[in-house]
């Protein structure tokens, strides 16, 4: 993806503002793919918004404007943005703080950017504002400085493992303090963290995280670990550029990927899922995970585990549906193979296709029923094509699975549900051959991956996974409203899952006072 860094600074700025359209999600994920040069780009990138917060700047500009002017740490002419120091001698500043891991950046090496005034400009002069009072060397203000308020501790590292950081020059011991918004940059290695509130964080690199309070933080990438046992630790916060995650109690897991797809998985007790758009946060319990898609619309994927019985019960996600809108009884929707191919075991009624299973509103009856499941006859998968018939609103996809082999329990491994999933408007199906990627047409949904949720989960003594569900569920909604409106879904899977059902819910959508 040929795009230049005006261009690309552009589009990341309207991601971290969640202003950003799915074609030009597109094109960011393109251009990151692209090579190496375009990751250390993205690194660089983040690295220093992150250290300014410039999520923060806006609010405290409008309120400038408005005549206030002692707001959020801004008073007398000197201004903290979460604890963050901005000034133009870094060296003294450091010192002063005495701290090993912030590097108190200026903001006119930030604002060297290409971009940025772009960014500031469509902000209007509220946001020349806050840069005039923040001042730091854009104009040679060198006297406007943050005051050098002594750094509010809010955490300790209490463990190390092989860390590696970011920067080379950072020195990190057991027993460290850590400021509020001290930004912790973890290349590799895992870092254990004790807050305030006695919460405990162990943060697997590479990851770029700072605390917000004694009781919260916001991770920019990284996956941490987070346990949260003591009173004052209930309601612990992490907030993404995505999603917040508030701590019910006790444990969960939380990954942010470079491209901004969260994950989160409850292991003890409870946690809610906050998004702006959402009504009511969607709460998790232990067992449950969740991946949140970037983007204006909000796409969360639910996973749970089944009762592994023909049931399919699951905790939240209902079973597999005849009433779904793609259920064959209906023949509104017909489902295919566009690429790879589906290993046929019906022999006795060659009628009943593989991909018909997938249609027929119920799922296996067994746990391993090879003549009640879809799956490809190789590990590499297939892309599997539905045809509502005619653009629709929907507001949810479900997909379930089962296996366990009947002769090795422990055997689960086509359980686990690989795939991404698109969708296409247009009454002229585009072509997928070429792949769904490289074609505007389609629109990147979601993408699912349960096994990242079981990964961690305790390995027996010959290294299989003896807590992976055998019978797992996929439930993919939107925040507030729609997922979207579609004519064509399509799934690219990876492995030889067994899928037992797919469902599709929504209904046809007006058109010039038509249905």
């Amino acid at each position: 993806m040929q795009l230049d860094y005006k261009d690309v600074n552009e589009l990341l700025f309207r991601c971290l503002d969640n202003e950003i359209s799915d074609s030009d999600f597109a094109k960011l994920t393109d251009w990151l793919n692209s090579g190496r040069e375009a990751k250390l780009y993205y690194y660089r990138f983040m690295e220093q918004c992150s250290a300014l917060s410039l999520r923060r700047l806006t609010p405290i500009a409008e309120d400038l404007q408005d005549g206030e002017f002692e707001i959020d740490g801004v008073k007398d002419g000197h201004v903290s943005l979460e604890g963050i120091d901005v000034t133009t001698d870094v060296r003294s500043e450091r010192e002063e703080a005495g701290s090993r891991l912030n590097i108190f950046p200026t903001l006119g090496s930030i604002a060297t950017q290409a971009g940025l005034w772009a960014y500031l400009a469509t902000k209007g002069i509220a946001a020349i504002l806050i840069l005039a009072v923040l001042g730091g060397g854009i104009w040679g203000w060198h006297n406007w400085r943050i005051s050098p308020a002594k750094p509010e501790i809010v955490a300790r590292f209490t463990e190390l493992e092989d860390c590696r950081w970011t920067l080379s020059e950072t020195r990190v011991s057991p027993g460290d303090p850590i400021a509020k918004s001290q930004r912790i940059q973890l290349a590799a290695g895992s870092a254990q963290v004790e807050f305030g509130s006695g919460a405990r964080m162990t943060i697997k690199g590479p990851a770029f995280l700072h605390p917000l309070s004694s009781n919260s933080v916001f991770m920019m990438q990284g996956q941490v670990r987070l346990v949260a046992e003591t009173p004052e630790s209930k309601g612990f916060t992490l907030r993404t550029p995505n999603s917040t995650f508030v701590d019910i109690g006790t444990a969960f897991t939380a990954r942010v990927d470079p491209d901004g797809l969260d994950h989160v998985k409850v292991t003890e007790g409870e946690v809610d899922v906050v998004l702006k758009e959402a009504k009511s946060p969607p709460r998790l319990r232990a067992g449950q995970a969740m991946h949140i898609e970037p983007g204006e619309r909000r796409i969360m994927t639910r996973i749970e585990p089944g009762d592994a019985t023909p049931e399919f019960r699951f905790p939240t996600i209902a079973p597999p549906s005849s009433d779904d809108y793609a259920d064959q009884a209906f023949g509104r929707a017909d489902i295919s193979v566009v690429k790879g191919t589906l290993t046929k075991t019906n022999k006795k009624n060659p009628g009943i296709t593989p991909e018909s299973l997938l249609l027929d509103g119920k799922g296996q009856r067994n746990q391993d029923d090879p003549r009640q499941s879809a799956f490809f006859e190789r590990h590499i998968g297939g892309d599997l094509l539905l045809d509502l018939g005619q653009a629709i609103s929907i507001t949810k996809v479900n997909t379930y699975s089962w296996h366990q082999d009947n002769k090795n329990p422990k055997n689960r491994n086509r359980a686990l549900q690989y795939y991404t999933l698109y969708g296409c408007s247009e009454d002229q199906l585009p072509d997928a051959s070429r792949g769904p990627g490289r074609n505007p047409s389609w629109k990147r949904i979601a993408r699912v991956h349960t096994h990242i949720f079981f990964e961690d989960d305790e390995k027996d003594g010959d290294g299989a996974m003896t807590e992976r569900p055998a019978q797992q569920a996929s439930s993919i909604t939107a925040a507030d409203g729609e997922i979207g409106r579609y004519r064509y879904l399509l799934w690219v899977t990876r492995g030889r899952t067994f899928y037992g059902e797919f469902d599709v819910f929504g209904e046809p959508y007006q058109t010039d006072g038509q249905e």
